[in-house]
């Protein structure tokens, strides 16, 4: 199912989501406004995510698209793999194991906007540790914060560059140990 939402801010809109024919990969979208738009793929079996986008034979970034008003046509690929990608580590707080810190990782470009904001979050394990997996490709931020941190201070904060950047490609297992602050 392919899902459009309208950005700035996000809301739905009302015919959507959309199916996919399973045979050609196709479906058929009318009537789209002209303002920015966020697009998911919405019930991809475990361990897939949309790689990759193109609007008219141009590519553009994985989950948003602006229509062009003086095209002819739109024609929107998108590309779906099945990806391995991981990132993982210890978290320390005070040269500690950290048990129940939050690790959060956010997918680049970060909008002005956190609630357009990509990201996951995973909590840590009894001795600190922590995995996120099947991640896109491309760039993030990622950062860790005790549970008892506000949620949007956490996430500007790791948003505006206070905490490592880091890529990840298509077949990236990458290890990041991290220090609470």
């Amino acid at each position: 199912m392919i899902d459009i939402l309208k950005q700035g801010p996000y809301r739905k809109l009302d015919e959507w989501p959309v199916p996919v024919d399973r045979e050609s990969g196709r479906w058929t979208i009318e009537g789209l406004p002209f303002d920015p738009l966020a697009v998911n793929v919405v019930g991809l079996p475990a361990g897939f995510v949309v790689t990759g986008m193109s609007y008219n034979g141009v590519g553009v970034p994985v989950g948003s698209l602006q229509l062009n008003e003086g095209a002819i046509s739109h024609e929107l690929k998108m590309t779906v793999a099945r990806v391995t990608n991981s990132v993982r580590g210890n978290v320390t707080r005070d040269s500690k194991p950290a048990p129940n810190a939050v690790v959060v990782i956010i997918r680049e470009p970060i909008s002005d906007d956190w609630k357009g904001w990509h990201y996951k979050f995973k909590r840590t394990g009894t001795s600190g540790e922590y995995s996120i997996e099947t991640l896109e490709p491309g760039w993030y931020r990622i950062g860790a914060a005790l549970l008892s941190d506000h949620t949007p201070d956490v996430l500007m904060r790791i948003a505006t560059g206070d905490c490592p950047r880091i890529e990840i490609g298509k077949t990236t297992n990458l290890t990041r140990d991290l220090t609470l602050p």
